[in-house]
């Protein structure tokens, strides 16, 4: 797949569809995976840390999860090469457990899912609502990433195919390349930020047309005005640094 440059961090040029179709096949190789989702946040965090930019660069498929990202990518890479549409990860994670699990001809098929992290409850409850949701697969909860059990208890009576970790970034993308190789049957684990929040409706999405439109960043700073300096940095000191890199290069 073909990756671009967004100031240092690789995303993948890849359509929605595309990129369902490539976690599907993760699941069938016998490898373990991960994926990362940049937005400009995360982006500027990597600016800052080598050893996080290496990270989301070495995952197997990163996602452009913001509107500022595509926007970026026709800035610094111009219309033809850039990146045709966001790719939210709360998005991707709904529609990847739903995706042709069961009308796939593989032998082998993702039953059991993760969710690690969140606030007290949310993950919880956001495996009840995909639970509802998706009855043929199975989910469990763990909030509690510091529990002395938390591998035998994976390991051994869990046992999920997928982990999706929602620790805020860049402390899941972190712990994800730290622990992947400790989960014997996880073949895919994914940073998923506030998703758990949305799923579990702690915090309503932005209505349709804000997400259309880019501005998801204006709705969830009226939901969480604490916020703010987050959003400051990705409306304005992320454009700052794409512009100097257009401007120099």
């Amino acid at each position: 797949m073909k990756t671009l440059d967004i100031l240092g961090t690789k995303v993948h040029a890849v359509s929605f569809k595309k990129a369902l179709h490539a976690a599907e096949e993760f699941l069938y190789d016998g490898k373990q995976h991960y994926i990362v989702t940049p937005n400009p946040e995360i982006v500027l965090e990597a600016r800052k840390s080598k050893s996080y930019q290496a990270i989301l660069n070495r995952a197997d498929l990163s996602l452009p999860d913001g509107a500022g990202i595509v926007w970026a990518s026709r800035i610094l890479h111009g219309g033809a090469r850039a990146l045709q549409e966001r790719i939210a990860g709360v998005d991707f994670m709904t529609r990847f457990l739903s995706y042709r699990f069961f009308g796939s001809s593989k032998t082998y098929l993702p039953h059991k899912i993760l969710l690690l992290g969140g606030g007290p409850g949310i993950a919880r409850k956001a495996a009840a609502v995909f639970q509802r949701k998706f009855p043929h697969l199975t989910f469990y909860a763990i909030e509690n990433i510091k529990n002395k059990h938390l591998f035998f208890l994976v390991n051994h009576i869990l046992q999920p195919d997928c982990i999706f970790v929602a620790l805020g970034a860049p402390a899941q993308e972190r712990w994800i390349a730290r622990n992947l190789r400790k989960f014997q049957n996880v073949r895919l684990a994914m940073g998923v930020g506030g998703a758990f929040d949305m799923i579990s409706r702690r915090i309503p999405r932005a209505p349709s047309y804000m997400r259309v439109f880019g501005l998801e960043w204006l709705w969830r700073f009226i939901m969480e005005p604490r916020r703010a300096v987050r959003i400051f940095r990705a409306a304005v000191i992320f454009p700052f640094f794409v512009f100097v890199k257009k401007f120099r290069s």
